[in-house]
Parts: C-alpha cells; sequence; structure tokens
C-alpha cells in the first residue's frame, strides 16, 4: 500500500517512520490483489489526521464494498490501524431497515411507555383525501413525551413520520396527526398503522379493511347494562362487563372521546313512532320501561312491522341519550314470542251428542240383527 503525505511537517520521527514502513513493498508471499493508493491530509478537523482510501475501483472484483477506517492518533505518537470491515452488496434486511428507521432522528428523544394507543382514523372523508386524520390517545397514568416516537401506515414502514418533541400528552389526552402534517395517505382499501417509540419498539397496531366514506373506524366500548348481567346470570353465563371493538361509526369525533355503547335485553312492547321516526316500547331485563329509537339503516320499518311485535325478545347495541332513551346501532339477535299455549277443555254438550248418537246406532242395529237372524234360520 503506497501512502502520499500531503504535509509531513506535523508528524512526529516515529510516525514518518511508520509511514516509510507502509510504504515499503510486501513480500510476495503477502501481497494480496491491487496496491490502492492513499492521501494522508495534512490536518483533519478535529486537529488529528485521518487516513482513508481514495478509490475502491480497484475492489470491485470481490464483489463487496472495503471499507478500510484508518485513523490517527498523535497524542500519544502511535498511528493505529483497525482491521477492514467487508460489507457484503445484498438487499436490505429487516435488521437494516429497522436501521434506516431509526436513523431519521431529528429531535430529543421523548418518553418511554406503553400506554399510548389509536383510538380513531378517518381514511376516506366526505371532504376528500386532504381532510384524513389519525388519532392516538394517552390511556396510561404518567405524562408523555413523544419526541423522536415514529408513525407509518405500510407504505411507509421504512419512512416514518418522525413525530417532534414538542407533542406532549398528559393522561387521557388525545392527539390527532392530520395529512398534511404526516404526509401519510390513508388507503380506502385495506391499510395498517404503526407506532414506534424513539428505540423502534412496536407499541400499537391497527389494520382496516375497505373504508367506508365519511366514517371513521373508531375503538368502541360496549359495557353490559345491570339488567343484562341479572339476565345473563339467570341463563347460566357470566357477566362480561365490558368489550372493546373497533366499529365503523357514522360521526367521527375527532379529539373527543367514541362513543360507548350498551348491550340490552329487552322485550318488545309495541312499534310505535311516525314516517320519519320509528321506536320500540321495550321492558328492559330489569322490568325497566324504555324506548328504542332507530332508523332505516338499522331496521326497515315494513320489516319491523311484521317480524318484531309484542313478546319478540331483543338482544341490541344501543347508546344511551341524555334523556334516558335510547338510540339503536344494531340488533345482535331476534327472539319471536312463544306461540300461544293450546288447552284442550272438556265440553259436555260433545259427550251428549256423541253418546246419543251411539244410542241411536245401537237401536237402530237391534233390529236389523233379528232380521238376519230369524233368515238364517228358515234357511238352514
Amino acid at each position: 500500500m503506497s501512502l502520499t503525505v500531503a504535509d509531513d511537517g506535523g508528524l512526529t520521527d516515529v510516525q514518518r517512520t511508520q509511514v516509510q514502513v507502509l510504504n515499503e513493498p510486501l513480500p510476495a508471499a503477502e501481497a494480496k490483489g491491487t496496491t490502492q493508493p492513499c492521501t494522508v491530509p495534512a490536518k483533519s478537523a478535529s486537529g488529528g489526521t485521518n487516513i482513508s482510501p481514495t478509490s475502491e475501483a480497484a475492489m470491485q472484483p470481490l464483489h463487496a464494498v472495503i471499507e478500510l477506517r484508518l485513523s490517527m492518533d498523535t497524542s500519544d505518537g502511535v498511528i493505529s490501524f483497525p482491521t477492514a470491515s467487508v460489507v457484503p452488496s445484498k438487499p436490505e434486511s429487516s435488521k437494516q431497515a429497522k436501521k434506516s428507521r431509526t436513523s431519521k432522528k431529528e429531535y430529543t428523544n421523548g418518553g418511554l411507555s406503553q400506554a399510548i394507543r389509536f383510538t380513531e382514523l378517518l381514511p376516506k372523508p366526505n371532504e376528500g383525501a386532504d381532510a384524513e386524520w389519525i388519532e392516538i390517545i394517552n390511556a396510561g397514568n404518567k405524562t408523555v413525551n413523544l419526541g423522536n416516537w415514529m408513525l407509518a401506515d405500510t407504505a411507509k414502514q421504512k419512512s416514518p413520520y418522525i413525530i417532534p418533541d414538542a407533542v406532549t400528552l398528559a393522561p387521557g389526552q388525545f392527539y390527532i396527526f392530520k395529512r398534511s402534517d404526516t404526509k401519510i395517505s390513508l388507503n380506502d382499501s385495506e391499510d395498517s398503522l404503526f407506532l414506534y417509540d424513539y428505540n423502534d419498539r412496536l407499541i400499537d397496531q391497527i389494520t382496516y379493511a375497505k373504508a367506508k366514506k365519511g366514517h371513521s373506524y373508531a375503538l368502541i366500548t360496549t359495557s353490559q347494562q345491570a339488567d343484562g348481567e341479572r339476565f345473563a346470570s339467570a341463563n347460566g353465563a357470566p357477566p362480561d362487563r365490558t368489550k372493546i371493538s373497533w366499529e365503523w361509526i357514522e360521526t367521527p369525533t375527532p379529539g373527543a372521546p367514541n362513543p360507548s355503547y350498551e348491550l340490552l335485553h329487552a322485550t318488545v312492547d309495541a312499534l310505535t313512532g311516525g314516517a320519519e321516526e320509528h321506536a320500540l316500547d321495550v321492558t328492559l331485563a330489569g322490568g325497566e320501561d324504555a324506548i328504542l329509537f332507530f332508523d332505516d339503516s338499522v331496521i326497515d320499518p315494513e320489516i319491523a312491522e311484521l317480524g318484531i311485535g309484542p313478546g319478540t325478545f331483543l338482544e341490541a347495541i344501543a347508546q344511551q341519550n341524555i334523556d334516558s332513551t335510547y338510540e339503536l346501532e344494531r340488533i345482535q339477535s331476534v327472539t319471536p314470542p312463544a306461540p300461544p299455549e293450546v288447552k284442550t277443555k272438556s265440553n259436555k254438550m260433545i259427550w251428549i251428542v256423541s253418546g246419543l248418537l251411539l244410542l241411536t246406532l245401537i237401536i237402530n242395529l237391534v233390529p236389523v240383527a233379528k232380521k238376519l237372524l230369524q233368515k238364517r234360520r228358515e234357511n238352514s
């Protein structure tokens, strides 16, 4: 290896000797490949002197990139030459993809938490794609700074949005990421969202299927009503107090709590309402009277009139209004009323008529039998 020193005025005698040794030709048994000329600049920005290769063309037949990292430490008059590292030329691995994400840090690292969660997103707004947004919440009990956390959908896995360190969430606080800021374009068809902390650890993930226009995909809590618990216990099933699931909702709630529903067990008393507003008067499992309002998207009024009559048992999901009435979201199951019990009662008149008919038959048969007997005797 031939080294050219641009300015050796700053080198010690020991350093000059070591450079001369490096410039001496290698023995034939040790010479491998093509020699590589290198240049040693006089001074580096840090005050030291760095040695680095100036050309890689001669090494191309190795099908690898040779990184020869050479450094000169002038503090003690010794030049150290670490072993060269060989990086194979191959496609980017998953570890390299992870490194590409974490290498794009732009802010001060925030905090660490497992309590940051997706709560709602709007992939297909009525106003157009630019109105898309993603909502998260701090579901924990400690304030968390999200500096250098990363947000991505399937297409942005290698180039996620880096969350600024100005974003801090108090317990229970929501935060909205707008498409204009994140440059994340949510698919109208299936897509996934990923949230990573600054250590590239996956904190939350959500996948949705085909988006509904104007509807948001929201995390919904459904609680079992108290009388529903009594109903479950009476039927031998343990009460399931709360269920959490992702659902499409017609009215998005950015920056606010999502709707919460109740699971109702009710017996229909009557179908009421007019042409525009439909309702079911019901008795809940606990004995309370309630009104369930619904529109055509939940139940067709004509079908409701034919199939949901008095005595019908419903298991329904509904949202309670301020006035304690309910907005029916959907019906889980319908059980028609039991058919009326048929009771057979004795009728004295039927028995009397039957007896008279039998008596008449006997009276009419006696003369006939006598005539037949007399005729047989005459023939004999």
